[in-house]
């Protein structure tokens, strides 16, 4: 029932200790050894039930990780009447019986309590690559199949710590740390430099933390803090393994089933579907420099897929620093295994984001993928108005599109990202958009006089890229043929210039018809700071600037402000920086 209800929960790794520390090993075969002590003997009985363990795990999909020994044990075998050769022919016997299975080794458990480094290095050696050398007398061909090996530190320790000794056989880096998300994500980053897999297999346990308890031990952890840490851990780059105090161990030391269906299993499942449901984790790696302030623990393969983790509900400042990229974003819950769609991203500037839950979350985003299809395009043209390039375009049916981008260049340059539906709302599809709606795009940046080359893509619902179709215009202004009814023309808000800024910046507008317009500062807490414009606007061009001053007539001080713009027709908000 133990290992049906954790696979079941999406664990995929069993881990137990063939002679194990405090009590006598002991299982439904009777002791390990013969009189309990007789460390030449071993008691087959005991290892017909370790074989229907490992094999049932085998067909339960997971894996076994055999731990050997722990080191209270090891001790025993460099005692009198036994020798290092005692411990070899266990170790022999061991790996010999279960290396045909797919099972990693963990030579020892808190290795670091008993004996020295060195003593567990030779066995170590041996596993990994045998001693053919039947003169030294003992003629040991190892694990043929090379599996996994480690081998686990005490309490705060990182097999790391003896690196310069274990180098050679060590496969995977084995922590047990405990602390906060800071010091436990520190802790992987300072052993990530080994080029070798991380896996922290004791950061602490669910269970009681009341001392009076008799299931207390001083890693026990609420079911909360255990989640906290396991997705930190995985969003470091690291792997972990979980317990329950009252399941796996305790004072026992024996299975209980009955507190199977626990709150942190239940956590431990919900990570568990999220990562098996297509989180290419292969493909990532911690990636710190996405996060410019807060505290937030990122995995990403930069430009395609990011694994954010918000340990708490303050504000952390993201950059997926991918110029020019487009993502798709959506929150998860880990409490209670929901997602909540958080729309479109752009690699080009840095968010402000929170955990939207009343507790931590998880930010998954992944690039927008190019899709090659057929298209509804109807026409895309071009016009000069006013001295201003006017991109239009129309198309038979919209229901499957988020929103548009546009892109240009001139000449042999690249193609540059000038305005999308995540900055320009004229460029959003709304649910009310018809689907034969005319699209523009006044593109004030450009003269009508150059010659210039137009892409246009959409982005639909499910994440994908669509090329419609691209444009040149000629260095005369293109006339077109069938010209469509004057529509009122919805440009998108300009940057202002300079941003940041310590004294004075200017925003050009222009707007092709006469409107009502307003232009308004406010601080990030909404207090309206001073009113730029107020009153009615011919349309064309219009510049405003702002000398960073408040109704007042006073310096504002340095920080991040709103200006938003309001029409008949239009609305719109802009962040500007004072930095003094």
């Amino acid at each position: 029932p133990y290992i049906d209800a954790r696979v079941k929960q999406g664990f995929n790794f069993f881990m137990g200790v063939i002679h194990t520390n405090g009590e006598p090993s002991v299982n439904e075969g009777g002791s390990l050894w013969y009189n309990d002590s007789d460390l030449n003997r071993l008691q087959p009985g005991y290892f017909q039930w370790v074989d229907k363990r490992v094999n049932y795990i085998k067909k339960s999909g997971a894996v076994t990780g055999i731990v050997l020994v722990w080191s209270d044990k090891f001790a025993d075998f460099n005692q009198p009447p036994f020798n290092r050769e005692t411990f070899s022919r266990f170790r022999r016997y061991v790996v010999a019986r279960y290396a045909a299975y797919n099972v990693f080794w963990i030579l020892c458990g808190e290795y670091s309590e008993t004996m020295s480094p060195e003593d567990y290095d030779y066995h170590a050696q041996m596993i990994r690559f045998g001693n053919p050398d039947s003169t030294a007398g003992l003629l040991d061909c190892g694990d043929p199949y090379d599996h996994p090996l480690s081998i686990h530190p005490g309490g705060q320790e990182s097999t790391s710590q003896h690196m310069n000794i274990f180098h050679d056989w060590l496969m995977f880096t084995t922590q047990q740390m405990y602390g906060s998300p800071a010091f436990l994500h520190a802790q992987v980053l300072q052993d990530d430099h080994y080029d070798l897999p991380i896996c922290n297999d004791e950061f602490g346990y669910e269970g009681p933390t009341d001392p009076n308890d008799p299931y207390y031990f001083s890693n026990n952890q609420n079911a909360a803090d255990t989640r906290r840490d396991a997705w930190t851990l995985v969003c470091s780059g690291a792997y972990f393994t979980w317990g329950n105090i009252y399941t796996y161990t305790g004072k026992s030391f024996v299975l209980r089933t009955d507190k199977l269906e626990s709150a942190g299993a239940k956590y431990m499942n919900h990570l568990s579907r999220f990562i098996k449901n297509g989180v290419p984790m292969t493909e990532m790696a911690s990636d710190q420099s996405c996060v410019r302030t807060g505290e937030a623990y990122c995995l990403a393969d930069r430009g395609n897929t990011y694994l954010i983790y918000f340990p708490t509900t303050a504000a952390a400042s993201i950059d997926l620093q991918a110029p020019g990229g487009f993502f798709q974003a959506f929150w998860y819950d880990p409490s209670a295994g929901d997602s909540l769609t958080m729309g479109a991203m752009s690699g080009d500037h840095a968010y402000e984001l929170e955990s939207p839950f009343d507790h931590d979350g998880v930010l998954y985003i992944q690039a927008v993928k190019e899709q090659t299809v057929s298209t509804s395009l109807a026409f895309l043209r071009s016009d000069c108005r006013q001295g201003l390039r006017v991109l239009e375009w129309q198309m038979g049916n919209v229901s499957a599109v988020a929103g548009f981008v546009i892109e240009r260049r001139q000449g042999e340059e690249t193609f540059r990202r000038i305005s999308s539906f995540i900055t320009n709302q004229a460029l959003l599809i709304q649910p009310t958009t018809p689907g034969d709606a005319l699209f523009s795009y006044v593109d004030s940046t450009a003269a009508c006089a150059g010659a210039f080359e137009y892409r246009l893509s959409a982005i639909t619902l499910d994440g994908g890229r669509i090329l419609l179709g691209s444009l040149v215009t000629e260095q005369k202004t293109n006339k077109i043929a069938d010209h469509p009814p004057e529509i009122p023309i919805t440009h998108e808000l300009p940057m202002n210039y300079p941003n940041p800024f310590s004294q004075t910046t200017t925003m050009n507008f222009y707007f092709p018809q006469s409107t009502h317009l307003q232009v308004t500062i406010y601080s990030l807490l909404g207090k309206r700071i001073r009113t730029l414009y107020e009153g009615h606007y011919e349309g064309g061009i219009r510049q405003i600037e702002w000398d960073g001053r408040d109704s007042a007539g006073n310096q504002v001080n340095s920080g991040i402000y709103l200006c938003r713009v309001m029409t008949n027709h239009f609305q719109g908000c802009r962040k500007m920086i004072i930095q003094r």
